[in-house]
C-alpha cells in the first residue's frame, strides 16, 4: 500500500512538474512581464476570504469591504478562491486596456454571461462574441440612431405625473420602488409602444402583473447564474424556468400586438400613421425572425432595472445634500421655470449633468465587470515590486474590473473621491481616466444617451414639483447586487411639494 502511494505521488508530482514546464515555455515570450502579486499567502484556498465575502454580501458592505484591499495591496492584486486565481484591478490604464486595445484577448460572454440568459434571451448581443456579436451590435447601433424619433415626450410627461401622484404628502416613501415602476413603464413603451401600468396598478392587466412578478422572481436567479458561472448548476432554481417562460411568452405577446398594429396601419392608406416609433419598429427593418425579435426585446425590457438605479441613487444622494438640491432646483427654474422641458432642453441642464455624472461615479449601476483571458496576455500595470510594471495574465485567468473601485480611487478623483461633489465635473470630461459607468470601447453601452435622457426628464419634473427632499433613513448605502446595484434598505425620503406646482395640474 505504501509503495503504491509513493508511485501515485511520484506520478502526480511528475505530471504537475511537466505541466508547469509546459506553461513556463508558453509564457517565456513574456520575459518583461511579472507574475501576479497575491493578496494573501496564508489563506491558500481562499476559504476565509469566501466566508468574509459572503458575510459582506449579506450585510450590504461588499463594495466597501473590497475597497479595503486596494489600500492593503494596491490597485491591482490577485487572490485565490478554491485554487482559482482571480486578478482584481481598479487601475485606469488596465481597465482602458481591457475595454479597448486589448479587448479581443478576453472572453466577456463565454464562461461568464452565456449561462445568464440561457432561458431568457440566448444568442442576443449581451451573451455572444465574435461574428454573432458583431451582427447584433450593428443592428442595435442602427436601431439607436436618431434617438429623438424614439423618445416619446408625451409619455414621459404622463409617467412623471403618475409618479408624482404616487408620492404621498407628509409621509416617507421608498423612491427606489417607485422609480423601478416608472422605468418599467418607460422601457416597455420604448420597446413595444405600450405601458405595463406599473405606476397605475388599478389599470394593470393580470397578464402584465404576472409578467412583472415572474421577472422579479427570475432576476435574482439570473444574476446568481452570472456570479456562480459553471457552479450555478449546484444552485437550486425552483420555478426559475417557469418564470422565464412567463416572461418570454408575455414579451412574445406584446411583440405580436405591435406587429399586428403595424400591419393594420400599413393597410390603411387613408389615415397616416401618427404613432410614436418604437425600438421594435427599428429592429424589424433589419430582420423579422420572431425568435431573434423576442430575444432582443427581452434584453431591452430587462434593462429597466439598470435604468432605474441612477434615478433612485440620485434621490438618495440629493436627500442627504440639501444644498446641492437647492442649487440644482434653482438652476432648472432659472432655465425653464415650471415649463415642461423639450427634448432639446434635456441636454442643456449643465448642473444636472454634473449631478448625474457624480451619481454614476459614486454609485455605478454596474459596479463590477469580469473577463476571462482567452490567450496568454498582459496588463499595463500591476507587476513588479511597486505594481508599476506590466502584469502577466495567463490564458484562462479571470480578471475582475472594479468600476466602483475605480470611481472611488483617490488617484483618479482626488482625496475627496468618496464624497458627493457634483462641482468636480465642471473641470472633468466624461472620458476622464477611471470613469466608465457605461464601460468603454466596442462593448460599451449603446443606449447611454437614452439612459441619460431618460434620467434627466423625470428628475427635472420632480425638482420643479418639489421644493425640497429629506432623507427618512440615516443608514449608509447598503449594496445589493443582482442585475444591477441597488440599496438594500431602499431609498426612503419625504418630498415637499412646491406651492406653485400645487396650483398646477402637476400635483393632484
Amino acid at each position: 500500500m505504501l509503495l503504491a502511494s509513493l508511485i501515485v505521488g511520484a506520478l502526480v508530482i511528475g505530471i504537475a512538474w511537466a505541466t508547469r514546464n509546459t506553461k513556463e515555455d508558453a509564457l517565456s515570450q513574456y520575459t518583461n512581464h511579472y507574475l501576479a502579486k497575491f493578496a494573501s499567502l496564508s489563506d491558500v484556498f481562499g476559504i476565509g476570504k469566501i466566508i468574509a465575502i459572503v458575510r459582506a454580501v449579506k450585510d450590504g458592505s461588499i463594495l466597501y469591504y473590497m475597497d479595503r484591499f486596494w489600500t492593503m495591496y494596491g490597485d491591482t492584486y490577485t487572490m485565490k478562491f478554491m485554487g482559482t486565481k482571480v486578478t482584481f484591478t481598479r487601475d485606469a490604464s488596465n481597465m482602458k486596456h481591457i475595454f479597448t486595445t486589448g479587448w479581443l484577448d478576453y472572453h466577456v460572454a463565454k464562461g461568464i454571461r452565456d449561462n445568464i440568459l440561457q432561458h431568457l434571451a440566448p444568442g442576443t448581443i449581451a451573451v455572444t462574441e465574435g461574428e454573432k456579436w458583431e451582427v447584433s451590435r450593428k443592428r442595435w447601433r442602427q436601431s439607436f440612431l436618431h434617438l429623438e424619433q424614439l423618445f416619446d415626450m408625451p409619455f414621459f410627461e404622463e409617467s412623471s405625473e403618475k409618479l408624482a401622484r404616487r408620492i404621498p404628502r407628509g409621509e416617507a416613501v421608498d423612491m427606489q420602488e417607485l422609480f423601478f415602476c416608472l422605468t418599467a413603464d418607460l422601457t416597455s413603451n420604448f420597446t413595444v409602444g405600450r405601458s405595463l401600468h406599473c405606476l397605475d396598478p388599478e389599470n394593470q392587466s393580470s397578464e402584465d402583473r404576472e409578467f412583472m412578478a415572474a421577472l422579479a422572481r427570475a432576476n435574482p436567479v439570473t444574476a446568481m447564474r452570472g456570479i456562480l458561472g459553471p457552479l450555478s448548476r449546484l444552485n437550486p432554481e425552483f420555478g426559475y424556468k417557469a418564470d422565464c417562460n412567463i416572461v418570454t411568452s408575455h414579451i412574445r405577446r406584446l411583440i405580436r400586438e405591435r406587429l399586428s398594429e403595424n400591419q393594420r396601419q400599413e393597410s390603411n392608406q387613408k389615415n397616416p400613421d401618427t404613432r410614436q416609433q418604437t425600438f421594435l419598429d427599428r429592429l424589424v427593418i433589419h430582420y423579422d425572425d420572431p425568435l431573434r425579435l423576442n430575444h432582443d426585446a427581452t434584453v431591452m425590457m430587462m434593462s429597466n432595472e439598470e435604468l432605474s438605479r441612477p434615478l433612485s441613487h440620485s434621490l438618495f444622494l440629493l436627500s442627504r445634500h440639501p444644498a446641492v438640491y437647492t442649487k440644482l432646483r434653482q438652476t432648472i427654474l432659472d432655465q425653464i421655470g415650471y415649463e415642461k422641458p423639450t427634448y432639446e432642453d434635456l441636454g442643456k441642464f449643465t448642473y444636472l449633468k454634473c449631478v448625474i455624472h457624480e451619481t454614476l461615479r459614486l454609485l455605478p449601476p454596474i459596479p463590477l465587470s469580469m473577463r476571462i483571458a482567452n490567450k496568454n496576455t498582459w496588463l499595463p500595470k500591476g507587476g513588479g515590486k511597486d505594481g508599476d510594471d506590466p502584469l502577466l495574465i495567463p490564458k484562462g485567468q479571470r480578471v475582475v474590473l472594479s468600476i466602483f473601485g475605480s470611481h472611488h480611487s483617490p488617484s483618479h478623483f482626488g482625496q475627496d473621491a468618496s464624497e458627493f461633489r457634483p462641482e468636480r465635473w465642471n473641470d472633468l470630461r466624461i472620458d476622464t481616466p477611471g470613469y466608465s459607468p457605461f464601460l468603454l470601447g466596442s462593448r460599451s453601452c449603446l443606449g447611454r444617451q437614452l439612459v441619460f435622457s431618460s434620467i434627466t426628464y423625470p428628475l427635472v419634473r420632480l425638482v420643479q414639483m418639489y421644493s425640497r427632499v429629506e432623507s427618512r433613513d440615516d443608514a449608509d448605502f447598503a449594496a445589493h447586487i443582482e442585475m444591477s446595484l441597488s440599496n438594500m434598505n431602499g431609498v426612503w425620503v419625504e418630498m415637499f411639494p412646491d406651492l406653485h406646482a400645487q396650483n398646477t395640474d402637476d400635483l393632484r
